[in-house]
């Protein structure tokens, strides 16, 4: 029996999620805090497409984050903002140390 060699298949990703992972690469920091209102605002993308994007680039290793919180409800009214606190690792798209 011949043993099969798996190859990587290319990472495909739309437009949006390209758009989204340039975006992180631009800020040329491996961690960043930042709202998804930030980025969305940033990207000219709905927050929707950018949180379901980064959902898929965790999924694949590219991303890990930390959620933050409004600084209000349980945590309490005089808690202030903390955004989300995300790691990016672009060198699992391609291989290639990107940051």
């Amino acid at each position: 029996m011949s043993e099969q060699v798996r190859t990587k298949e290319p990472l495909k990703l739309t437009k949006s999620e390209t758009a989204i992972l340039d975006y992180y690469q631009s800020l040329k920091e491996e961690k960043f805090c930042q709202s998804l209102k930030t980025i969305a605002r940033a990207t000219g993308i709905n927050e929707k497409t950018v949180r379901r994007a980064n959902e898929k680039f965790m999924t694949l290793g590219i991303l890990s984050w930390v959620r933050g919180h409004g600084g209000q409800g349980n945590i309490g009214p005089e808690t202030p903002c903390m955004p989300n606190q995300y790691r990016v690792r672009l060198t699992e798209v391609d291989g290639k140390t990107r940051m």
